[in-house]
């Protein structure tokens, strides 16, 4: 599985990289604060996209729709510090909803979640 994940937040990244990359070599994480970088990234492999809510320069709103035009069918996380609820009302006016609005460790126990299912469809 692979991760990309953006923040502007330095010790933010420092802390979603050391804690996903001790998942195991079955997970490349990927971190940026660029939304170029983040953009770019998006790719057709099984990746799940971890977008922090409130980026210097751009929403998290925005840069899911920007996301999307790349990658239609992105599977997204959005997390924030902030009001989750609040959050909750943006996104619901997409068609495609995010997997998940939520803070950084609820996106790292749906990380440890998709690799458990993964993990056991490759041993049936």
């Amino acid at each position: 599985m692979k991760v990309i994940y953006i923040d502007d937040n330095k010790n933010n990244l420092a802390l979603m990289e050391s804690v996903v990359s001790a998942m195991g070599p079955s997970v490349m994480f990927t971190g940026t604060d660029s939304v170029e970088t983040f953009l770019s990234l998006a790719d057709n492999r099984d990746t799940l996209y971890i977008i922090d809510f409130t980026l210097d320069g751009i929403l998290g709103d925005a840069l899911y729709e920007k996301l999307l035009e790349v990658k239609n069918d992105a599977r997204v996380i959005i997390t924030s510090t902030g009001y989750i609820s609040d959050l909750k009302d943006i996104f619901l006016r997409f068609d495609h909803k995010p997997i998940a609005i939520t803070d950084r460790f609820g996106a790292i126990d749906i990380i440890r979640k998709e690799l458990r299912e993964s993990d056991g469809l490759q041993h049936k």
